[in-house]
């Protein structure tokens, strides 16, 4: 049997190679395609001590996770600066721990 994220390739960036490859997915985005974001973090408490350890954004065909301490750069630099729409399963704690991070998300 099969589901729809057997369709989704799944990314990890760790290296170069892999940001030059996310960079090339994200580059061909239609300007209004969708792309989902999500945090895992260290706790819930985005007022304490906890913080953003890693993010993942996708589409329907692909997702990107990504080291928030080695890679934050790159985030920043790609979705806080695009204008597609943004979809969030949790978006009022993603939004204030992307934000405690640094980055700033364009909200609608």
């Amino acid at each position: 049997m099969t589901g729809p994220l057997d369709r989704v390739k799944l990314h990890l960036i760790e290296s170069f190679d892999d940001v030059e490859e996310y960079m090339n997915w994200f580059r061909n985005l239609a300007p209004d395609d969708p792309i989902s974001i999500d945090t895992e973090t260290t706790g819930f408490a985005y007022n304490g001590d906890d913080y953003v350890r890693m993010v993942q954004v996708g589409d329907e065909r692909h997702g990107w996770a990504m080291q928030w301490d080695r890679f934050s750069g790159l985030f920043a630099a790609t979705v806080a600066l695009q204008d597609a729409p943004i979809d969030m399963m949790n978006a009022k704690f993603d939004f204030a721990f992307i934000r405690k991070a640094g980055v700033e998300l364009r909200q609608e």
